[in-house]
């Protein structure tokens, strides 16, 4: 299904809801938007460099002079003082501070809607009805993973499971869908290849 719609080499992100887990990252947006941030990272310096612009221009120890320097130093063409730069700004105690749920999000939105990498990322999500917190807000948040902008550098999938809840039920009838209980594996691997299932709604 994923060679389909395009042949390039695609990143795998995954994350588990687990309502049983010791710590709230392992069941809150928050502990997902962390994951998938920390995966789209590892893609390189010049993504890392447009989550660096965001954080500093939330930190209110910088001044614009401070500002000018970091948009100075994303134009540089010398890949070793990039790179030193942006270890410069990671390690400052004031960008490791805890990340707000908005400026996660708001990350994620800048990387998925960039022009300059090409990605292939397939997001795979299960347990959603095990999510601690509000599920309208969950769905939101997934709805978001969708480049809005064209043209695009990222070409984004997600696989979501979940028991039938009705909030996610009918939040996601439009998308192909399958139940995953009444189907063998080979019933399953033949409705990924025929593009995500027949059924409406979200798997169960």
């Amino acid at each position: 299904m994923l060679t389909k719609a395009s042949p390039k080499k695609w990143m795998l992100v995954p994350f588990f809801f687990h309502d049983r887990g010791s710590s709230l990252l392992q069941k809150t947006i928050e502990g997902l938007l962390m994951e998938i941030l920390f995966c789209l990272l590892r893609v390189g310096d010049e993504l890392l460099r447009i989550v660096a612009w965001l954080r500093m221009n939330r930190l209110p120890a910088y001044s614009i002079s401070s500002d000018a320097e970091i948009q100075e130093n994303n134009n540089l063409e010398n890949q070793r003082t990039q790179q030193k730069y942006l270890r410069k700004i990671i390690n400052d105690q004031s960008f490791s501070r805890q990340w707000t749920l908005e400026e996660l999000d708001e990350a994620i939105l800048a990387l998925i809607g960039q022009c300059n990498v090409p990605l292939n990322v397939f997001f795979l999500i299960d347990a959603l009805d095990e999510h601690y917190g509000n599920h309208r807000a969950l769905v939101e948040i997934l709805r978001r993973f969708i480049p809005q902008r064209t043209p695009t550098k990222i070409n984004v999938k997600l696989c979501l499971a979940s028991r039938p809840e009705p909030l996610f039920r009918l939040a996601f009838n439009k998308y192909p869908g399958v139940k995953i209980h009444e189907h063998t594996a080979s019933g399953l691997n033949q409705a990924g290849q025929a593009g995500g299932g027949t059924s409406p709604g979200l798997p169960a």
